[in-house]
């Protein structure tokens, strides 16, 4: 279950104790988001825990196309 929030600019939430993230700017449809967290605590955007060719469709395309295509090659045997 996911909770949704509206939030404006310059407003902020907390998570937990020590982990706050701020709306720093709105412009247009994009939103810029601030978040303070200790060092400790890894903060990445979701794509980037992806394997490189599922955040590019067109590599996805490309490996894909080389695993059909060149079969028992180096390509061939790598599966994600």
């Amino acid at each position: 279950m996911a909770l949704s929030l509206s939030r404006g600019k310059r407003q902020s939430l907390l998570i937990g104790d020590n982990i706050t993230v701020t709306v720093a700017d709105v412009c247009g449809g994009r939103v810029t988001l601030q978040v303070e967290a200790p060092k400790d605590v890894p903060v990445l955007r979701k794509e980037l825990t992806q394997p490189f060719y599922r955040r590019k469709p067109f590599l996805k395309r490309i490996i894909q196309y080389l695993r059909r295509y060149c079969a028992g090659g180096v390509l061939a045997a790598r599966r994600p």
